[in-house]
């Protein structure tokens, strides 16, 4: 099956705030997992782990 395009895909979702990750990324496209909605313009997490940190604060 021949996928087209990149999408943000929701791994994990936590106190009304879903954690993606950018699926078919390439060389050169964000390597990070985003928060939706955000919690600042531009923000992105290495982990899943750190993306937790910000949403809870701990």
């Amino acid at each position: 099956m021949k996928r087209h395009g990149k999408v943000w895909r929701t791994v994990l979702s936590i106190k009304g705030f879903d954690i993606k990750i950018l699926d078919g990324a390439e060389s050169g496209d964000c390597p990070d997992y985003i928060i939706d909605p955000p919690l600042g313009e531009g923000h992105t997490y290495p982990t899943i782990s750190d993306a937790v940190k910000a949403i809870t604060g701990s």
